[in-house]
C-alpha cells in the first residue's frame, strides 16, 4: 500500500514540476463520435453526406487535427526518398473529412458552435471539435505556408516489376521539416486521375504544407501547378482561443433576425435560404434527414419551405458554401454576441461567388418547384431565368453545336440555349400562364421570354436533341418535313 501511494505522490508532484516549468502534457480530450459529428459538420460540403457512411464506434473526423498536427510540426518520419502515396497506407479521417474545407473549417465549426440555434447535441460537439482544431494549431493557418498542388507519376512507374502495387487515394505523404501533402479522398478531389491531360501520366491533386514556403516537389513526382490554397487572414491571433471562452461564459449567441433579412436584401435569396444560410447550412448535405425542427422553429422557417430551399442550396458549389458560412463569423468573434453574423461580408462572398439573385416572390417560387415538372431546366432556375431574361445566358447566348459519338455537344463550356432549356422554359411558361392571374409581375415577363425562345430557336446553327422514344410522325406533323436528312 504504502508503495502504491508513493506512486501516486510521484506522478502527482511529476504533473505540477512539469506545470511549473510550462510543459505540462495535454490531456487527450474524449473523442466525438463519427455519427454525431458527421451530422453536426454537414452543410457545406466537409463531410460525404449522408449519415449511413459514419458510425459513432469510429473517431475519425475528430482524428483528423490529430493525424495533420505532428508532420506541420516536422514530427512524423519522413517517407523514403522516391515514395510515392499510393504505396502508403490509407488515412480514414482523409477519407471522411474534405481536406480541401480547412481554410474554412475552423469558422465554419465555430459559428455553428456558437449560436442557439444549433440544437444542443451538435453544438456540444462542434465545441469539442474547435477545441480539438486550436489545440492542435490548425485554426490559423499561414498563407505563405499552403499550396494547393497538380502533380504527375508517370506511367512507367506502374508497369514493370518494380511497378507500384498500391491505390490509396487518401493520405499524407511527408517530407522532411515540416513538409508534407496531403492527398483527399476521391469524393474531394480536384484533379482527374486519368484523362488527356497536357502531361502524360497519372494526374492527382493535393495540398502542399512548407513551413519554409520553398514548395519543393519531391522525386518521382512532376509538379503540373500550384496556386494559394489560405486567403489572408481577418481575425487576430488567438481568436479561436478568445471565442472558446466567450462561448464558456456567455453560452450560445442568440438568433439575429435582422442579419437574415440584410442577407436576403443584399443577395437576393428568398427569407427561407436567407434564414437557412444565417444559421450555417444545417444538414443541408443529407437528402434524407431534415433540418432539425427545433432549428427550424428557432429560424421561423416552416418544413416545406426548407425542404425546396434545402434543395437548392444543396446544388451550390461547396467551396462557396464554406465561404460564405465563414464569412458570417464576424472579424472580432465577440460580436456575433452583440451584433450577430455578418451578413453583409457574407453577402460579399456569396455575391462574388455565386452571383446576386433577381428577387422571386418566395411562395411562386416553392409553388413552381413542387407542382412544376423538372424536365430539362430546373424550375427555380428557370423562374430566377423568367424574371430578368435580358441577363440569363439560357435565353441570351446561342450556342456552336456539333454532332459527338453519343450526342450533341457544344464548343462552349459556359451557359447557353439548349435542349433541356427549351423543355424546362415551355413548362414554366405553360404553368405560369395558367398559374398566375393577369397583371401579375412575373406572369408579365413571358411575352419577353418567349421573344428571346423564338430567337434562339431561329438560330442557323442550333442543333437539339430528341428523345429515343418521340412520335417521330407527331413531331413531323408539328414542324414539317426536314429541310436536309442524313444516313440513319
Amino acid at each position: 500500500y504504502a508503495a502504491e501511494l508513493q506512486g501516486v505522490l510521484d506522478a502527482a508532484r511529476a504533473r505540477l514540476d512539469a506545470a511549473v516549468a510550462g510543459d505540462a502534457p495535454r490531456e487527450e480530450p474524449a473523442a466525438v463520435g463519427d455519427l454525431l459529428l458527421a451530422s453536426a459538420l454537414n452543410g457545406v460540403g466537409l463531410t460525404d453526406g449522408e449519415r449511413r457512411w459514419y458510425y459513432d464506434f469510429d473517431h475519425h473526423l475528430f482524428e483528423l487535427p490529430g493525424l495533420l498536427a505532428p508532420s506541420a510540426r516536422g514530427e512524423a518520419e519522413p517517407a523514403p526518398e522516391g515514395r510515392v502515396h499510393p504505396d502508403l497506407p490509407g488515412q480514414p479521417s482523409l477519407d471522411r473529412l474534405n481536406a480541401l474545407a480547412l481554410p474554412h473549417l475552423p469558422a465554419v465549426v465555430a459559428l455553428r458552435a456558437g449560436t442557439e440555434v444549433t440544437v444542443p447535441e451538435h453544438r456540444e460537439a462542434l465545441e469539442a471539435f474547435l477545441a480539438e482544431l486550436d489545440a492542435r494549431q490548425l485554426t490559423e493557418l499561414d498563407p505563405g505556408h499552403w499550396r494547393r498542388v497538380r502533380l504527375c507519376l508517370d506511367g512507367s512507374l506502374f508497369t514493370g516489376p518494380d511497378a507500384v502495387k498500391g491505390h490509396t487515394r487518401a493520405t499524407v505523404l511527408d517530407l522532411a521539416d515540416g513538409a508534407f501533402l496531403v492527398f483527399p479522398d476521391r469524393w474531394y478531389r480536384f484533379v482527374q486521375e486519368y484523362g488527356a491531360h497536357e502531361i502524360p501520366g497519372r494526374h492527382y491533386g493535393a495540398l502542399h504544407h512548407d513551413p519554409a514556403g520553398r514548395f519543393e516537389t519531391p522525386a518521382p513526382y512532376t509538379a503540373v501547378s500550384q496556386e494559394p490554397f489560405v486567403p489572408e487572414p481577418i481575425r487576430a491571433p488567438g481568436w479561436a482561443a478568445a471565442f472558446r471562452a466567450t462561448l464558456a461564459e456567455r453560452g450560445p449567441a442568440p438568433w439575429y433576425p435582422a442579419a437574415a433579412e440584410e442577407f436576403a436584401r443584399l443577395t437576393g435569396v428568398t427569407p427561407t435560404m436567407a434564414r437557412l444560410v444565417v444559421a450555417g447550412l444545417p444538414v443541408i448535405d443529407d437528402v434524407r434527414q431534415a433540418v432539425p425542427s427545433a432549428t427550424l422553429k428557432a429560424i421561423g422557417v416552416k418544413s416545406a419551405d426548407a425542404r425546396v430551399a434545402k434543395d437548392e442550396l444543396r446544388a451550390l458549389d461547396a467551396g462557396a458554401r464554406q465561404a460564405v458560412v465563414a464569412a458570417l463569423l464576424p472579424a472580432g468573434p465577440a460580436r456575433l454576441w452583440t451584433h450577430g453574423p455578418d451578413a453583409t461580408r457574407a453577402a460579399e462572398v456569396w455575391n462574388e461567388r455565386l452571383g446576386r439573385r433577381t428577387p422571386v416572390p418566395e411562395e411562386v417560387l416553392h409553388d413552381a418547384v413542387r407542382t412544376v415538372e423538372p424536365v430539362g431546366w430546373a424550375p427555380a432556375a428557370a423562374l430566377r431565368g423568367f424574371v430578368d431574361p435580358a441577363t440569363e445566358p439560357r435565353l441570351t447566348e446561342d450556342l456552336t453545336w456539333s454532332f459527338g459519338r453519343y450526342y450533341l455537344q457544344s464548343a462552349e463550356r459556359t451557359p447557353g440555349f439548349d435542349g433541356g432549356v427549351l423543355k424546362g422554359a415551355v413548362a414554366m411558361a405553360a404553368w405560369l400562364a395558367h398559374r398566375l392571374p393577369s397583371g401579375d409581375p412575373v406572369r408579365a415577363t413571358l411575352p419577353g421570354v418567349l421573344t428571346a425562345l423564338r430567337a434562339r430557336l431561329a438560330a442557323p446553327g442550333l442543333l437539339i436533341g430528341l428523345e429515343r422514344k418521340a412520335d417521330w410522325q407527331a413531331f413531323r406533323r408539328a414542324a414539317g418535313e426536314p429541310e436536309e436528312t442524313g444516313p440513319d
